[in-house]
């Protein structure tokens, strides 16, 4: 029986981390890794897409930070894992 690995990662301004990041999901073989990009301001998402080019596997999306209080951070919460779960293949 074949397992298919999909890990959904939250990134927002983390130039620093991203290119150590990506190297280890590359050298562990996950099947499928989607980047969920906070509307970074540094870089980070632009160095996500360049990935992407080079690895297909890697999925970058784009989630816009919307207004903060303490109701709509747990409604968003919630609606970003039920977004990471449908955009996983579910293979």
């Amino acid at each position: 029986m074949s397992v298919t690995i999909s890990v959904n990662v939250l990134v927002h301004n983390k130039i620093k981390h991203v290119d150590a990041f990506v190297r280890n999901m590359i050298d562990a073989c996950i099947d499928e890794v989607i980047f969920w990009d906070g509307g970074s301001s540094d870089g980070t998402y632009e160095r996500l897409l360049e990935y992407k080019v080079k690895y297909p596997y890697l999925r970058v999306l784009h989630w816009e930070q919307p207004e903060r209080s303490e109701y709509k951070q747990g409604f968003n919460e919630v609606a970003r894992r039920n977004l990471m779960i449908e955009a996983s293949s579910m293979d």
